[in-house]
């Protein structure tokens, strides 16, 4: 044996073992390119879960707003039907009024004998007869 047949055995040897360490170092590559895309995969679902959670926030919140413009609406026709019912009476009650006769009652007078009812009041006739027979 020769250093020819030593140097051809060494290069047969030489082949799968080159080979191997091939494969090995693009397994490795292989291995660390998935590693980095399960690392942007796991960012891309935190974002997609921060992304959910923004529309359910923005979701509730408009239902909110739709829920107080509702409400909204609905004080604006109780006030709108208060305010037409305050003035509706107030305009009846003036119409009566002047129908009726209704007349406002006047408050006592003061005098050092006591309280007697004023000179323009309807009971003044009644106070003035008693007084009179006293």
């Amino acid at each position: 044996m020769g250093v020819e047949h030593i140097f051809l055995a060494s290069l047969l040897l030489a082949i799968p073992i080159s080979a191997r360490y091939v494969t090995a170092f693009q397994l490795r590559t292989l291995q660390d390119q998935l590693h980095h895309r399960e690392r942007e995969i796991e960012t891309m679902l935190a974002h997609l879960k921060g992304l959910r959670h923004e529309e359910l926030i923005t979701r509730r919140a408009s239902h909110q707003v739709t829920k107080q413009q509702r409400w909204a609406g609905t004080r604006r026709q109780i006030m709108a039907m208060e305010l037409e019912r305050v003035r509706r009476p107030v305009a009846v009650t003036e119409t009566e009024a002047a129908e009726s006769g209704f007349e406002p009652e006047i408050p006592p007078e003061w005098t050092p004998e006591g309280l007697r009812p004023s000179v323009g009041a309807p009971d003044a006739d009644y106070a003035s007869t008693v007084a009179a027979q006293a």
